[in-house]
């Protein structure tokens, strides 16, 4: 899936891995946040994420201190 070009589109958009694209998507049309380690693509790049799509990127620590 990583190589369609909508994924790749997005990921150039997004400034994001593509493999990391369909998920970021899936976040995006269920209105979910996304937890994620991913500290080297994702969470570096999420408040432009925020901004560009309104996905809100959270790490498993953020996480754990809301539950």
């Amino acid at each position: 899936m990583k190589g369609r070009d909508e994924t790749i589109a997005l990921a150039k958009a997004l400034r994001i891995e593509p493999k990391n694209a369909p998920v970021v998507a899936l976040a995006h049309y269920h209105a979910v946040p996304l937890v994620t380690m991913d500290v080297k693509s994702l969470l570096n790049v999420k408040n432009r994420i925020y901004e560009l799509i309104g996905v809100e990127i959270i790490s498993v620590d953020e996480f754990v201190g809301i539950l």
